[in-house]
């Protein structure tokens, strides 16, 4: 995983900031691969159904993140928990080969 601790503290921490402590948040993406080079963060975060303005606190999340880690593009796709038949395949794909973080 090509993320440092203190990059991995910092986006859990605007994570959980504004979506609440009940999250699963996943990295997926060219970032999980260590002999992979650049690439934008991806992440995938499962919030409980209950969360409203969730694209007004997507956005204050990746603008924390951004002040945090550095101003870099970062990914930020959002499912429900219990939500299964509904997913769209990125879900899918990142919750299978990502990283629990």
């Amino acid at each position: 995983m090509r993320l440092s601790k203190g990059n991995i503290t910092a986006i859990k921490t605007a994570l959980h900031k504004f979506f609440g402590n009940d999250i699963e948040i996943y990295l997926f993406g060219s970032r999980v691969n260590d002999q992979a080079k650049g690439g934008d963060v991806d992440l995938l975060i499962e919030i409980s159904p209950g969360i409203t303005d969730v694209q007004k606190k997507k956005l204050q999340a990746i603008t924390e993140m951004q002040l945090s880690i550095g101003e870099q593009k970062i990914d930020l796709v959002i499912s429900y928990k219990g939500d299964l038949d509904k997913q769209p395949l990125v879900v899918s794909i990142a919750k299978k080969e990502g990283i629990l973080l």
